[in-house]
């Protein structure tokens, strides 16, 4: 009987694994990313010089706890927090900060600009809390952007309140069904889960497809990456 459930479960999991999509070679989502943004997108850094002296301002503004950011920084030397992308050498613990600075530039090429920043971001580098309340963006960040950027008012979103603030006063053609998963999908207990989930999906992909583990590995991975995801996955996506 044991057999027989083992051999149902490894077809349902082989079937999604051969349907995954390669991000590779085609990424579907982010296609039609492209064509909604457009050239409605930023400039990257002018070149790694300029991008170097932003990371290198980065390590005196954590040292500080100056945000945005600091709660990003990698403090042991992790060969695996660097990327390379359009000819640039990026580390991951400034992504906040570069993308601080780039609308920061932005904001100056057309000064006295109302700025609303929506982000799904929830760290307290970005948000001021009291009492456990959020109640809007650090006053540094608000201070800093209408000061180098002659920005004339700041503030700043959560998905999910952007999405129905949208709606409310802007008429924004959103159903309450999408702002109940943009609340969802922003919830960092669910991206955390989300994101262990997809760590078991590809050791288990990783065993399945090279046939070199044995079935019990494969069988326990499969069963640990169902019974500790079960919450957070959709019924009947398997078979």
């Amino acid at each position: 009987k044991i057999d027989e459930i083992r051999d149902v479960l490894d077809s349902c999991l082989t079937e999604i694994l051969d349907s995954h999509v390669d991000l590779s070679i085609s990424d579907p989502i982010r296609d039609r990313l492209d064509r909604t943004l457009g050239d409605h997108v930023g400039d990257p850094p002018n070149d790694q010089a300029h991008l170097d002296e932003i990371q290198k301002r980065g390590l005196e503004r954590y040292a500080i706890k100056k945000p945005p950011g600091y709660e990003d920084q990698v403090k042991d030397k992790d060969p695996t927090g660097a990327y390379d992308h359009g000819g640039l050498r990026y580390e991951s613990q400034f992504g906040d900060l570069i993308l601080w600075e780039q609308i920061i530039e932005w904001c100056k090429e057309s000064p006295g600009k109302s700025v609303i920043f929506v982000t799904a971001d929830t760290k307290d580098d970005w948000w001021l809390r009291i009492s456990g309340k959020t109640i809007g963006p650090r006053p540094e960040l608000i201070e800093e952007i209408t000061s180098r950027g002659s920005v004339t008012r700041f503030w700043m979103y959560s998905f999910s309140n952007f999405g129905k603030y949208a709606k409310e006063y802007l008429d924004a053609e959103l159903s309450e069904r999408s702002i109940e998963q943009i609340s969802m999908v922003a919830d960092p207990k669910v991206k955390s889960k989300l994101a262990h989930r997809d760590d078991l999906f590809a050791k288990y992909n990783n065993s399945a497809k090279t046939r070199s583990a044995p079935r019990e590995v494969q069988s326990s991975l499969a069963f640990q990456w169902l019974n500790q995801h079960s919450d957070v996955v959709l019924p009947g996506r398997f078979c």
